[in-house]
């Protein structure tokens, strides 16, 4: 998906906290963008809601300019809007394949049976787009920190 992110206004507080007040940030297609700033000055708040983990209190989220409301994270995702955090949490002893398809859900075949076959043909295509060498049928904790992170992004690319 190709499309501009607008976040306008965007406000949120916590019991006690103002986390967000008036947020404006534009996010483009084929860009790099970082969002910087000391401890507690909102970056993850802006994410989370970006991601729909969290709705905001004020403000607007439009996407090619309509705007778009979240009811969880599953519903940004299904727009095309995922988020790879920091703090990477994988399943150590499964394999890539296996963490990237709990991410996303494990495609069924008829009687409710995990359809591996697809399941190994997302993580191919997901590690492809991370030109990363990693076999898919490795364990997630055979890899070095930046991989593992990778792993994290291939997660969020395998749609």
């Amino acid at each position: 998906m190709s499309a501009t992110i607008e976040l306008i206004g965007i406000g949120k507080s916590f019991p006690g906290v103002v986390a967000l007040q008036g947020v404006d940030l534009i996010l483009q297609p084929g860009r790099i963008h970082a969002l910087v700033g000391e401890n507690g000055a909102g970056k993850s708040t802006l994410i989370n809601i970006l991601g729909g983990s969290l709705s905001p209190d004020h403000g607007e989220i439009r996407l090619d300019g309509l705007p778009v409301r979240f009811a969880d994270a599953h519903d940004a995702h299904r727009l095309g809007i995922v988020t790879v955090h920091q703090e990477v949490d994988l399943f150590p002893d499964l394999s890539v394949t296996e963490n990237i398809a709990l991410e996303q859900g494990m495609p069924a075949q008829r009687w409710g049976w995990i359809n591996r076959r697809e399941q190994d043909r997302r993580a191919r295509r997901a590690l492809d787009v991370m030109r990363t060498n990693l076999p898919p049928d490795a364990l997630a904790a055979v890899a070095h920190p930046r991989r593992r992170a990778g792993r994290a992004g291939a997660r969020a690319d395998s749609r």
